[in-house]
């Protein structure tokens, strides 16, 4: 549920401290694949990353904090530093002049790691991821859920990362 995640705890008399960001991404189709990423770089020093999606390149990350509103227009200059991002690690690459982009809310939690595990409600889990990782960590918190629920040890550890550590 993401941004909504407290609207649907609240019935349940459960809140967690979750801020609205807004996250960011361009797609752009590449124009010389020998010059194009084959796996996914991170630039920490942005907090982008860059990946191949078959004949595209998605460059994604830039984030804002929203408090108390959600996301609207994508930002011009935080879609301009994308292209710039992109650019720099592979100029060759694609035809960034022509990228889409996309602009959504995320999650942020305040100390980072996701949120994973059983809530005091019977049968009501949350997996709420409030950091950058995005796909690479809903995997394996997804995972861990699903241990969770099956009543099995997770693969993964995920001491302090369970909905105690803000009640």
């Amino acid at each position: 549920a993401g941004a909504g995640s407290n609207k649907l705890l609240k019935p349940l008399g459960i809140r967690i401290p979750i801020y609205i960001a807004s996250s960011y991404a361009a797609v752009s189709g590449i124009k010389n694949p020998e010059f194009a990423p084959r796996g996914a770089v991170l630039d920490a020093a942005y907090k982008t990353a860059i990946v191949r999606i078959d004949e595209r390149i998605r460059i994604s990350g830039i984030t804002d904090l929203q408090p108390g509103r959600l996301a609207r227009a994508p930002n011009p200059q935080a879609m301009k530093t994308l292209l710039k991002i992109a650019d720099d690690w592979y100029p060759d690459a694609a035809n960034y002049n022509q990228a889409n982009f996309w602009s959504g809310n995320v999650v942020m939690l305040p100390d980072g790691p996701p949120l994973i595990g059983p809530t005091p409600v019977p049968n009501v889990f949350v997996n709420i991821d409030g950091n950058s990782d995005g796909w690479a960590g809903a995997v394996g918190a997804a995972g861990a859920l699903a241990d969770l629920i099956g009543q099995r040890q997770p693969e993964i550890d995920i001491s302090g990362l369970q909905l105690t550590r803000y009640h």
